[in-house]
């Protein structure tokens, strides 16, 4: 934009500066005309470029909060909810119901069955997910952290200790004194559409070539 309005100025000085033609009003119209066109041409054109310059940034963000955050949140809080129906399925008919309301186990077998489990399933799927809210905070979508992921951080957390009592051989607990939240694989997937609906729409905008188009330009 500065260098279109240098280019301006410098036909402006260029005609003050024409000797021996006489400049009859239609001639200063068209010259006027002319350079009001340039400019309206610069304004347009360094608006669409500011268009869509904000409309790719818009959609790097989306793209990474999709890709690094709210898909593998996705997957992995569907994998532990799938995985704590498997365990269910094999647990429930060897032991009885998982656990009484009390929230103990009808034997010591059934408790190890679930040590079992939660050493080498459960826990290993809540670090994962911990990880990647601690690692990709800034792409969140909500102004703050939400409810459903402190929780879950703090159900992480406080199930090491959990785990560090079974080293030392002491099963009195078997139990995070905070519940794993119920309603993270609701959030994780509420999210991801809304974003993947955001993405299509974008993509679908007006002024761009193809989808592979942006996506390298993206890339780049």
């Amino acid at each position: 934009m500065r260098y279109a309005m240098m280019s301006i100025i410098g036909r402006i000085r260029m005609l003050g500066r024409t000797r021996g033609v006489a400049m009859n009003l239609t001639t200063a119209v068209t010259i006027s005309a002319s350079i009001l066109i340039a400019i309206a041409g610069y304004v347009a054109t360094y608006a669409n470029t500011l268009r869509l310059t904000r409309r790719a940034d818009q959609l790097n963000r989306i793209n990474r909060q999709l890709s690094e955050l709210y898909g593998p949140l996705l997957a992995t809080a569907n994998s532990s909810t799938r995985a704590f129906v498997a365990f269910c399925s094999i647990h429930i008919p060897r032991y009885g119901n998982w656990r009484d309301q009390r929230g103990e186990f009808a034997s010591r077998a059934a408790e190890e069955n679930w040590e079992l489990w939660a050493r080498s399933v459960f826990v290993p799927l809540n670090d994962r997910m911990r990880e990647l809210v601690l690692a990709k905070a800034d792409l969140i979508v909500d102004d703050t952290l939400p409810p459903v992921l402190l929780d879950l951080l703090a159900h992480t957390e406080t199930y090491h200790g959990v785990v560090a009592q079974w080293d030392h051989h002491d099963y009195s607990r078997h139990w995070s004194t905070l519940s794993f939240p119920k309603d993270l694989l609701a959030y994780a997937e509420t999210n991801f559409t809304q974003l993947k609906k955001a993405q299509g729409q974008l993509l679908a905008a007006p002024g761009k070539t193809s989808r592979r188009a942006s996506a390298t330009a993206l890339s780049s």
